[in-house]
């Protein structure tokens, strides 16, 4: 601001006395026209006129020339008065850099309505304690509903997405929940929490039949919380079931390639480990069958279909119990094992066509 003020008055100067300048020239000028040729026009000119004329202009310079002097000194003046200022105002910036603590304003009611709200710690614990024993009560709505609130009003509360996450679980809403739970395992849990958070995403993902990525996580649970029992059950019977799965595997591969007495002993090992694994008996019982000791292995496959079997197995332990029926010349019998096998499998050819001769046997025989 002071250098603006600089160049103005500079400017000014230089144009008053470029005006003084011009007008003393021409007023002496004037002078010494009138002089040299004053004889000649003494008759047109009133000598005591000129002189008066001359007594102006030199009385209208000297005043011009005051007048500069004056605005000069105003100009100092208002110079002086913008140092003044300006030295105000370093005072005021240099306040302003000093620290302060405000008064706390109240927020505008439109303010409270749509700004982001933080619940304070201890309100949050009082909300997730009312949220948890909501579900724990089974009245899943009132506990989704607190912790959806909580969840908007903080966004970065993994306690709020954990319990959303665990009630989709409970409602067996899966893809839902392991997003909750996944997101809450992101933003940060409690130990005991997070080992919950893993337990329940490593059943989810058995239920998908990924075990090795539902392994990885009932492991994380129990690092998570060393006290954790129900994943530790649930890696047992998950490692238990890994290991029938292979061995199964391997049991029908034997067989399948007519290895029978490796079949036979592998099925009969994970038989005497899982007295209650209905599909060794079943592997067992099929083994007998194809030796032709049906009496064992008609013993063995009612034993594994009074234990359990997935349909396709189910289907085929009738089919053979079916076979052996017909050995026996009891049609009755047989043909109510292959209806049983079809009604399982209804894609079981090998039942159809086998009931399909029964039937042209009856015929004829009737």
């Amino acid at each position: 601001m002071v250098f603006l003020y600089n160049i103005i008055r500079k400017y000014l100067r230089e144009i008053i006395m470029h005006w003084i300048t011009i007008s003393g020239i021409v007023l002496i000028a004037a002078g010494t026209f009138l002089t040299y040729f004053g004889h000649n026009i003494r008759n047109k000119f009133d000598d005591k006129h000129l002189h008066q004329s001359i007594s102006n202009k030199t009385s209208q310079i000297d005043e011009l020339i005051s007048g500069n002097n004056e605005l000069l000194t105003r100009i100092d003046e208002y110079q002086k008065s913008l140092s003044e200022k300006d030295e105000i105002i370093k005072q005021l910036e240099a306040r302003v850099g000093e620290p302060n603590i405000p008064a706390r304003e109240q927020l505008a009611d439109e303010q409270i309505e749509t700004g982001a709200q933080v619940i304070p710690e201890q309100d949050v614990s009082d909300v997730i304690a009312q949220a948890r024993s909501l579900c724990n009560e089974g009245k899943y709505d009132e506990a989704y509903k607190i912790s959806d609130d909580l969840r908007q009003k903080n966004p970065d509360s993994g306690l709020a997405y954990y319990i959303l996450g665990t009630i989709e679980m409970r409602r067996k809403n899966f893809d839902e929940g392991e997003d909750l739970l996944n997101r809450a395992v992101q933003l940060g849990l409690p130990d005991e929490d997070m080992a919950w958070a893993f337990h329940n995403l490593g059943i989810s993902l058995v239920r998908k039949q990924d075990f090795e990525r539902a392994k990885e996580l009932l492991e994380k649970a129990v690092e998570a919380n060393p006290d954790m029992e129900k994943s530790r059950n649930a890696l047992k019977l998950l490692d238990d079931y890994l290991q029938k799965k292979h061995t199964i595997a391997q049991v029908k591969s034997f067989y399948n390639e007519g290895k029978f007495d490796e079949a036979y002993k592998l099925a009969d090992d994970l038989r005497q480990k899982q007295p209650d694994f209905g599909l060794a008996y079943f592997i067992l019982g099929t083994i007998e069958m194809s030796r032709e000791n049906y009496d064992k292995g008609e013993e063995l496959l009612n034993k594994a279909i009074q234990l359990g079997l997935p349909d396709e197995d189910m289907a085929w332990a009738f089919h053979n119990l079916g076979i052996s029926s017909l050995r026996r010349k009891d049609l009755e019998k047989a043909r109510e094992f292959l209806n049983k096998a079809v009604e399982l499998n209804p894609d079981m050819e090998e039942s159809k066509k086998t009931l399909e001769s029964l039937d042209d046997l009856q015929r004829k025989e009737g």
